[in-house]
């Protein structure tokens, strides 16, 4: 159990670029919530167009930068906030109005300093499917769980300001960007148990420019498994990391074979067996990157075997 001292004052932080059409429905669902914040900060990551004008009158503190990543978005917000817990909210995705709540009760009872949920995922105003794509995710998540599991919503994710401070915030070097968050989360789980809600308090927005989807995702993938390797060389935990490679070079299969870029795909699913031989998922995304036949079911590249 968390001590009687338990704080429940929780600061709201959106790193938002180029997100005039989403941040107002972002802002709109974090004071909404039924555990309202202390304080909800956006952070514009130097938008072309100013995103201040928008929110005049909406109660959140906005801060302009030049362009510098989410992680020195994020970074710059958390210092100048006060609360003792941290809310991320990424600016195209939205809020369950019961999700501070919900995790709050959570972290009382597992005594945890990080708590995550699933979430929804949409695109095009299409409800799809959950994060978690049927995977059985345990309540309490350490290193080899993160690595295993690979992909969690950072807009689910809530933080006690300590551990942050301890792990040293996030990475703001550009190389790491879209990764930033994975990186964090796996520094942190190697301090605190990390606490997973599962329930879908949060809707994540598909969009074809999103982080993960951009050109230097996977070398940012790379690099902190890289780094978490450094800090853990036990073989264990590089078989873990070969798995989240593997997997890593399936989505991006998946993705390729989506947009009809079956050279790519192939090369893609290729590099995920060498990862992790043993893979069907990675055999059936390469079958259907030579016969040029994109997948109908958008849960293969998550499966294992």
């Amino acid at each position: 159990m968390c001590p009687p001292a338990f704080d429940p004052e929780v600061d709201v932080i959106i790193a938002a670029y180029r997100a005039e059409q989403t941040i107002r429905r972002a802002v709109e669902s974090a004071r909404s919530q039924t555990v309202a914040p202390r304080s909800i900060w956006v952070v514009d990551d130097g938008s072309p167009e100013p995103l201040e004008p928008l929110l005049q009158g909406s109660g959140v503190v906005c801060v302009r930068q030049e362009n510098g990543g989410p992680g020195a978005a994020r970074n710059r917000a958390i210092r100048a906030s006060r609360a003792e817990w941290i809310a991320l909210l990424d600016a195209d995705d939205r809020w369950e109005p019961e999700k501070l709540e919900r995790q709050l009760a959570a972290l009382q009872l597992c005594g945890a300093d990080v708590a995550c949920s699933d979430a929804w995922v949409e695109r095009d105003d299409r409800r799809l499917w959950r994060f978690s794509r049927g995977r059985s995710i345990p309540g309490r998540l350490g290193v080899t769980d993160v690595v295993s599991i690979g992909g969690f919503c950072a807009s689910s994710f809530l933080l006690r300001r300590r551990i942050w401070e301890a792990c040293g915030g996030f990475s703001e070097r550009r190389e790491m960007i879209a990764a930033e968050d994975f990186d964090l989360w796996l520094r942190c789980a190697a301090r605190s148990p990390i606490c997973y809600v599962d329930e879908p308090l949060v809707t994540y927005e598909d969009r074809p420019t999103s982080l993960c989807k951009s050109a230097g995702f996977a070398g940012a993938v790379e690099s902190a498994l890289s780094q978490l390797l450094e800090r853990d060389r036990s073989p264990e935990m590089r078989q873990h990391a070969l798995r989240a490679r593997a997997r890593l070079a399936r989505d991006q299969a998946y993705d390729q074979l989506r947009r009809g870029s079956f050279a790519e795909a192939r090369s893609s699913a290729a590099r995920s067996i060498r990862y992790q031989p043993s893979s069907w998922a990675s055999w059936k995304m390469l079958a259907r990157a030579v016969l040029r036949r994109p997948p109908t079911d958008p849960r293969e590249a998550m499966r294992d075997s």
